[in-house]
């Protein structure tokens, strides 16, 4: 419990900071008001490139193995969707610095899944390493929790390897 208190307390001081230096856009066609680096992401962004990643997912949480699909909606954040045999899962995810082609970024979310063991929610903290060419490398671990048992957390891991167009 306190440590989704701490993810509360930093996504609400990582948006108030973003709308202070006005980088929170409501709408995500309008231009994007940025600075220094992160201008030139944003206008690779509005050029639709890198704004799609196909991948397969391997890890200890539903779907364990399975084929996914992510849209990157702004330069700091994606929705991510996979499926497989056993289950399915759909999420927001925040990268920092912004998701941009040759760079490694890190990533926090909230995964919510269903599968074998019922519906849960998965909290990833990781990071992806991006080529130039788009392929994709990524790495999180996080606690997983139950929606039907709240006293249950498991500790999960999750790998995906993909290409972004």
């Amino acid at each position: 419990m306190k440590f989704i208190f701490i993810l509360i307390i930093f996504i609400w001081s990582v948006s108030n900071l973003s709308a202070q230096n006005d980088l929170f856009v409501l709408n995500p066609m309008q231009e994007i008001q940025t600075f220094g680096m992160e201008s030139q992401v944003a206008n690779n962004l509005d050029n639709n490139s890198d704004r799609n990643i196909i991948f397969l997912k391997l890890g200890f949480l539903d779907p364990w193995i399975g084929l996914g699909y992510e849209r990157i909606i702004i330069p700091n954040l994606g929705l991510e969707t996979s499926i497989s045999l056993l289950g399915a899962s759909l999420g927001p995810k925040l990268y920092f610095p912004a998701f941009s082609s040759g760079k490694i970024v890190f990533h926090t979310g909230v995964i919510h899944a269903w599968g074998f063991g019922g519906l849960k929610a998965y909290v990833p903290m990781g990071f992806d390493a991006i080529s130039s060419g788009g392929f994709i490398f990524s790495l999180n671990l996080g606690p997983q929790f139950w929606y039907e048992n709240t006293n249950e957390v498991l500790f999960c891991m999750s790998l995906r390897l993909g290409k972004s167009f």
